[in-house]
């Protein structure tokens, strides 16, 4: 009876303890598993990498050199939104003051465009008005075109087609002229000392004719052997500083007159080379007799010849073609500064003379195509400021134009605005004095 019991107590415990243990489980099941801390952004989670953290920086170094925003899925990410949220709003207020600072900015542009736009159309409307005037002179506005070549339809005229053909039958139409006796083969003058002389000119007028030795004078061969006339014309110049006694007068009186013989003869020979036509630019810009008497050949009708037998002789349309298509020649550079020369000498001579200009204003724009050559200088652009200048002065009313107390004139308001920073250049002596000539006269 008591085993029986003692059974029943042990299997009541048993069950007991069975249930007790079913029941702690449940009871004492531990919580949910705490989530780890994440200390790397999503891009370095993505590498399998740790965050490298600067001091005092919140985004980590390699999210910085990609320049993409660091972004952490963990608590931090509040924190992070909030900041970025703050950084966001820093940004659009810096964008707002820099869009206003721009309007500003655009509003003082349009301001000044419309103070600029007002002067250029009272600038232009006097530009108008002069040309509108019927005193106006053609030649104050033809430098301001565009260029054109003067003799495009010179080719086309009947009696240079008539000639044109007649030269495919009968051979050259150059007029044959008696110039090849030089003044050493015909004794004047020994050659060492025509080779000084040569010289001598050369160094004191190389600033004038744009040389520099005897090459820049000839297209070929020696001066002497291709032009003789050219040859007793640089002589007989230079032979005025150069005598100094009876004996060496005589010599210079000899070979002037064998210079104007030939000047003669090149005169009436057509077309002429560029050798000869030097010669008659030289024999009308300065004097060569050998005395102080009025001895001398009129430079305005001189440089008109000049003028006339270069316009034989250069060929504008081929050169201007060549000068836009970039290849242009040496001989090219030559012909336009002889050209330009020569018409800055008549010019000159036109306005101390009070006689009209024989050239058409065609052609006094093609002087503007020194400036396309490559090696175009501060000298070539002092010419032609100073053939634009003549070419203001040059009226067909031939009125005086009036100055105020300082040099200034309306008439010459334009070419000043335009040429006038070459006057202050220690370079610019001739031209200043060309430009205060007509407030002396």
């Amino acid at each position: 009876m008591t085993d029986k019991r003692t059974r029943e107590d042990s299997a009541t415990g048993s069950i007991g303890a069975q249930e007790s243990v079913s029941v702690t489980p449940v009871e004492n099941e531990p919580s949910k598993k705490r989530r780890r801390r994440i200390l790397s952004c999503d891009a370095c989670r993505r590498l399998k990498c740790r965050c490298e953290l600067d001091f005092g920086s919140d985004t980590c170094s390699r999210c910085r050199n990609l320049r993409i925003p660091c972004l952490r899925s963990d608590s931090l990410d509040q924190s992070y939104g909030t900041q970025e949220t703050a950084h966001q709003q820093d940004l659009v207020k810096s964008l707002h003051q820099k869009v206003l600072h721009l309007e500003s900015s655009m509003q003082d542009i349009r301001a000044q465009l419309v103070k600029l736009q007002s002067g250029r159309d009272s600038t232009q409307q006097s530009v108008v008005e002069q040309s509108a005037s019927p005193q106006a002179s053609t030649n104050s506005r033809v430098l301001m075109d565009e260029i054109e070549p003067a003799d495009q339809h010179v080719h086309a005229a009947p009696a240079e087609v008539i000639r044109r053909v007649a030269c495919q039958v009968t051979g050259d139409l150059r007029r044959a002229f008696h110039t090849k006796e030089d003044v050493v083969r015909m004794g004047m003058l020994n050659a060492t000392t025509a080779e000084t002389l040569v010289k001598s000119f050369i160094r004191r007028r190389r600033h004038v004719l744009f040389i520099n030795d005897e090459s820049d004078l000839v297209t070929r061969g020696s001066l002497i052997q291709t032009s003789p006339f050219l040859h007793a014309v640089l002589c007989s110049h230079e032979m005025r500083f150069t005598h100094t006694s009876q004996t060496d007068a005589l010599k210079h009186r000899q070979v002037y007159e064998h210079m104007r013989n030939m000047l003669g003869q090149v005169v009436l020979g057509s077309p002429l080379h560029l050798e000869e036509i030097t010669g008659v630019l030289i024999c009308s810009l300065f004097a060569g007799s050998p005395s102080c008497e009025a001895e001398y050949v009129d430079s305005w009708l001189l440089s008109g010849i000049c003028s006339q037998q270069a316009m034989l002789c250069i060929q504008f349309s081929d050169i201007h073609q060549r000068t836009n298509a970039g290849t242009s020649t040496k001989l090219d550079l030559r012909s336009m500064r002889i050209w330009a020369n020569i018409c800055l000498n008549h010019l000159h001579w036109s306005a101390t003379t009070g006689r009209p200009s024989i050239l058409p204003s065609s052609y006094f724009s093609q002087c503007r195509n020194l400036l396309n050559f490559e090696q175009t200088t501060m000298r070539d652009a002092m010419l032609l400021a100073e053939i634009s200048l003549y070419c203001t002065l040059q009226k067909e009313d031939c009125v005086k134009p009036t100055f105020t107390n300082d040099g200034f004139s309306s008439k010459f308001a334009i070419w000043k605005q335009q040429y006038g920073y070459l006057l202050d250049l220690p370079t610019g002596l001739m031209l200043k004095f060309s430009y205060c000539m007509p407030t002396s006269s």
